[in-house]
């Protein structure tokens, strides 16, 4: 296949070889053929037969093809054999085996890892709607591009599309809005103070109405719900809400 893993293999005797886009075909020949299946290789016979009285020779099969495809990892045998059926009496039949499956290919989707866009998440189709390598179905900013699939804080969604904001209108972090929240937002609204912002959060820890500055409107918000108990859900902006 296209990871160079052997799945199956063939023989033949006395027969003429010939390549066709990719295949190899033989003309005439007594051929069998080996399987691997869970790491073990099942030996079989397309066809042979013992020949009924009179005859002295047959041939078995001729016009085989075995065709690898490189991009699914599928294994085909088609071509015709001479069926005996009796003593100076045979047939023609199609002879038709497919086999598919790859060891390498955990998510059984037809493709092997190395190729696979997600060789864990069943998607034989490969999808790539960000086009970063990563396939859709498994990509963990399906719609952003990200082929390094960061994700800081292991919540499975990537950083580029992730949005986190532990310490909006929270400058001190303590998870309570108080007096020093106030100070610290008067800081940085008046007096210059350096508006710290946290990794994954588009706005400024004290920019609770989101408009990309801290000014007054944002002090007193946080005044109102660090005094006046309001609701900080409804009074605070959500960043991460377009």
């Amino acid at each position: 296949d296209s990871e160079n893993n052997p799945h199956i293999a063939f023989s033949d005797i006395a027969s003429a070889h010939w390549g066709w886009q990719g295949s190899q075909c033989l003309s005439v020949g007594n051929i069998r053929y080996a399987v691997l299946e869970d790491g073990i290789w099942n030996i079989g016979t397309i066809y042979r037969q013992p020949l009924p009285t009179g005859f002295l020779s047959a041939t078995e099969m001729y016009g085989m093809c075995l065709i690898v495809s490189e991009n699914t990892n599928m294994t085909h045998i088609v071509g015709q054999e001479l069926v005996v059926t009796g003593e100076y009496q045979y047939s023609f039949g199609l002879v038709d085996f497919a086999w598919s499956g790859d060891p390498n290919d955990p998510d059984d989707d037809g493709l092997g890892s190395l190729m696979d866009n997600c060789p864990y998440v069943y998607n034989p189709g490969q999808e790539d709607g960000d086009a970063d390598g990563v396939g859709t179905a498994c990509d963990n900013c399906p719609d952003a591009y990200n082929p390094d699939q960061a994700d800081s804080n292991s919540n499975d969604i990537g950083d580029v599309c992730d949005c986190a904001c532990p310490c909006h209108g929270d400058p001190q972090c303590d998870g309570t809005i108080d007096v020093l929240d106030v100070v610290d937002a008067v800081d940085v609204a008046f007096r210059g103070a350096a508006a710290i912002t946290d990794p994954l959060c588009p706005c400024e820890q004290t920019d609770v109405s989101c408009n990309g500055l801290t000014n007054v409107l944002d002090v007193v918000k946080i005044v109102n719900v660090a005094f006046r108990k309001w609701d900080a859900e409804t009074v605070f902006c959500d960043p991460c809400v377009p």
